[in-house]
C-alpha cells in the first residue's frame, strides 16, 4: 500500500490499469533494492578524489581500519571455536552486554527509512525521466 500510494503521489497514474500499477510498485521496490549500493559508489568517488590520493598517511590509515576489522572478527571467531578458554573468556567479556529493544527497533526503523529513502529516489527519477 506505501508503494501504492508513493507512486499515486509522484507519478502522473491516470492512465494505469491494474497490471501497470503492480508492475510499478514491484519495479519501484526491486529498483529501490538495486539503489541501496549508491552510497558504496559515493564512498568510492570520494576515494578516488585527488586530496584523498595526494595524503598518503589518511589512506593508509583507513586501508589499515578497513582491513582490521574483518580480520579481527574472523581470528576472534576461530579462536573462539578452537579454544574453549578463549570462548569462555569471549562469552564473560560480552554477557554483560545488552541492547535493549529500544536501541534494536531505532536501528530497524533506521535501515528501513534508508530502504524507503532508495525506493522513493526511484519513484521520482521515473517521474522525472
Amino acid at each position: 500500500m506505501l508503494m501504492m500510494f508513493l507512486l499515486y503521489n509522484f507519478c502522473d497514474d491516470s492512465q494505469w490499469d491494474f497490471s501497470k500499477s503492480l508492475a510499478e510498485m514491484i519495479l519501484a521496490v526491486f529498483g529501490g533494492i538495486g539503489c541501496m549500493i549508491v552510497p558504496f559508489t559515493d564512498g568510492y568517488a570520494f576515494w578516488n578524489m585527488k586530496k584523498i590520493k595526494q595524503n598518503k598517511t589518511l589512506k593508509a590509515v583507513l586501508i589499515g581500519c578497513i582491513l582490521a576489522v574483518p580480520g579481527m572478527l574472523v581470528l576472534g571467531i576461530c579462536l573462539s571455536i578452537a579454544d574453549a578458554v578463549f570462548e569462555a573468556m569471549v562469552m564473560r567479556l560480552f554477557s554483560g552486554l545488552h541492547v535493549p529493544a529500544t536501541v534494536m527497533r531505532v536501528i530497524a526503523m533506521l535501515l528501513f527509512g534508508y530502504f524507503l529513502r532508495t525506493v522513493a529516489c526511484v519513484i521520482c527519477s521515473d517521474a522525472v525521466g
